[in-house]
């Protein structure tokens, strides 16, 4: 455990004193300041231990994933540091640390404890009586001998803030201890100290769910786990002093006998549970896509994939201040735009029977993973964001899996080939690598694009075609992106500005030459021929990717491939072989062959005569 008097300095800024914060992890030698402890504390919380003498922060390492605990004499000072947060070009931005104690709310849950002198006060509580909590835990404190000047409090009593979460557990813990209790919660990487974390509503409403349906019977048995234990305290003390058992159990009215235990304590096997709301609350979670720190503003969306990706700075280098924060440099398993549009085709169909009871048969296995990741030392919000992920894929397969029975328009790719269910039938076993083209077109639909673009969609997999978006919305030109601001760069896709720029002063040069002409102005019309062939010179290198080819023939090549590929997907959707042949597959081939625009370098579309909506599965 590192123990650093006076870590701080004091600084001048804008007329106000604030702390400089230097000292390295024990474990990595990481070097810390001011802004990466708030990126530590902003991924993982942060230990608070105050004693009547002596008071540790503590959190854990993004480096090396250790729990790294300091000494510190004023810890209202380190609060002040930790309450505010930079974002870009500067800002500061107000942020709200809570304490929250997770899903482990005894020492008794952890069996490498079992030696240790732990005192621990809990409560679950309804949120009026979340209110009186301050009051509650001091009505207790004489009884736990929390005050006593050798043990540490995990909660800061100086703090106005209600804990967050559905249950609060205060822990104390022995000064000459911490440092073996530090190197257990190392050792097995499980959450021992209870953390302070930036308030999230996103917690409340995931603690409530796993409090509802898991978490009160752990409550539960484990409260009558600890009557039971006082009453055999009781007894054995009984038998050390000769002494009678019910009279120590009437000189001490809080121990009850294993009788009234267990009719105080008998579990409510009939509890109130909604499937619907348990189904439609797990679906919530899943879809739920929060701003850190409940702040729907310009730092908030700054730190976002940072805060969604698990471990970020793990064998690398935690940035010293912000202007070497990357925010493009770290990206989740799932992006915002593929979420949102996994959400809107699952809220589509969520009544469906097949969806509910996916619903009803995985909330509890997604709770209990929860819980899981919830007692780990690094747990963070990029943990859930993955646990999220991949239930949420789980879900849209099953989804996708089951509604193509249903579905009366859809294409989609399985092994090795692709399907087409046009007007509730399927064609099978359909290949070629138009395909990709047809899906991507089929899902935007009316929308118009080049050859270049398409071309674009060869080296990427259906699940990036599926959120990929061509944004047409700058007055003179396009930028191609993921939503999200994910953006896909290819080689053969020119700066569009540039190309619109470029055509549009030829155009003018066209006209000026011409004009120098009529009044034979030889030089002017020779400075402007000129300027022509230099801007068709930079026009040919926009385009020919490191080779000897003019822009004509790029642009030619690829349409054609482009034309041919779409043409033999038409052709192979109508049946090459004489047996495959049908009215039916004739029909489907039509409408293809019509709802596409011919294909040229800017208009490229479906366009349906009749309004058809694709489920691309």
């Amino acid at each position: 455990m590192t123990k650093i008097n006076g870590i701080y300095k004091r600084m001048e800024y804008n007329s106000n004193e604030f702390k400089y914060i230097d000292f390295k992890c024990e474990h990595c030698s990481q070097q810390y300041n001011n802004y990466s402890l708030n990126l530590a504390v902003f991924l993982y919380g942060i230990v608070l231990l105050i004693g009547k003498k002596v008071a540790y922060a503590g959190f854990t390492c993004p480096i090396c994933l250790k729990t790294v605990l300091f000494k510190e004499n004023d810890i209202s000072k380190l609060w002040q540091d930790l309450s505010w947060f930079i974002g870009p070009k500067g800002s500061h931005w107000d942020i709200s640390l809570t304490y929250h104690s997770s899903v482990i709310f005894t020492p008794n849950q952890i069996p490498a404890l079992k030696d240790f002198d732990i005192r621990c006060w809990n409560n679950a509580f309804s949120d009026i009586e979340k209110q009186n909590f301050h009051a509650m835990l001091l009505d207790n404190i004489e009884e736990i001998n929390s005050f006593n000047e050798d043990y540490l409090c995990s909660y800061d009593f100086n703090s106005d803030d209600v804990p967050m979460g559905v249950i609060a557990s205060v822990w104390w813990f022995k000064a000459e201890q911490i440092d073996d209790i530090v190197k257990i919660e190392n050792e097995h990487q499980i959450r021992i100290f209870p953390r302070y974390v930036h308030t999230m509503s996103f917690y409340e409403q995931l603690d409530q769910f796993c409090w509802e349906n898991e978490l009160y019977k752990d409550y539960h048995d484990s409260i009558k786990t600890s009557a039971l234990a006082g009453y055999e305290k009781m007894r054995i003390l009984a038998k050390e002093q000769d002494d009678n058992l019910d009279n120590l159990i009437e000189a001490n009215p809080g121990v009850l006998t294993p009788e009234q235990v267990e009719d105080r304590f008998k579990y409510p096997e009939n509890k109130d549970r909604n499937k619907v709301d348990n189904e439609s609350t797990f679906l919530g979670i899943l879809i739920d896509n929060p701003d850190p720190w409940d702040l729907p503003f310009e730092t908030s969306r700054y730190y976002t994939n940072l805060w969604k990706t698990v471990s970020p700075f793990i064998d690398g280098t935690i940035p010293q201040n912000a202007s070497d924060f990357d925010p493009e440099k770290y990206k989740p398993k799932m992006s915002n735009a593929e979420i949102e549009k996994i959400s809107v085709e699952i809220l589509d169909h969520k009544n469906k029977e097949y969806i509910q009871n996916w619903l009803s048969e995985n909330y509890m296995t997604f709770i209990k993973d929860y819980i899981s990741l919830a007692k780990r030392s690094d747990f963070s919000y990029g943990l859930v964001w993955d646990l999220k992920y991949n239930y949420l894929k789980q879900l849209y397969n099953h989804f996708k899996t089951e509604y193509r029975q249903e579905a009366r328009f859809a294409i989609f790719e399985e092994v090795n080939s692709w399907t087409i269910i046009y007007d509730g039938k399927p064609i099978r076993a359909l290949k070629g690598p138009g395909f990709k083209y047809i899906y991507f077109l089929l899902g935007r639909k009316r929308d118009e694009f080049n050859v270049f673009e398409l071309k674009i969609l060869d080296n990427m997999s259906l699940d990036q075609i599926r959120t990929f978006d061509y944004i047409v919305r700058e007055e003179r030109g396009y930028r191609i992106v993921g939503k999200g601001s994910e953006t896909y760069n290819n080689d053969r896709i020119l700066d569009d500005k540039a190309m619109i720029s470029i055509k549009s002063r030829q155009r003018e040069l066209k006209n000026e030459i011409e004009e120098a002409e009529k009044n034979n102005d030889t030089y002017k019309k020779e400075k402007k021929e000129k300027e022509y062939n230099l801007l068709f010179e930079e026009f040919k290198k926009a385009l020919k990717k490191g080779k000897s080819k003019t822009f004509a023939d790029d642009t030619i090549k690829t349409r054609k491939t482009i034309a041919k590929r779409i043409e033999r997907t038409i052709n192979a959707i109508a049946g090459r072989k004489q047996n495959k042949k049908s009215i039916f597959r004739d029909k489907v081939c039509k409408h293809f062959d019509t709802a596409f625009r011919p294909i040229s370098l800017n208009k490229i579309a479906y366009t349906p005569d009749t309004d058809i909506e694709w489920f691309l599965g």
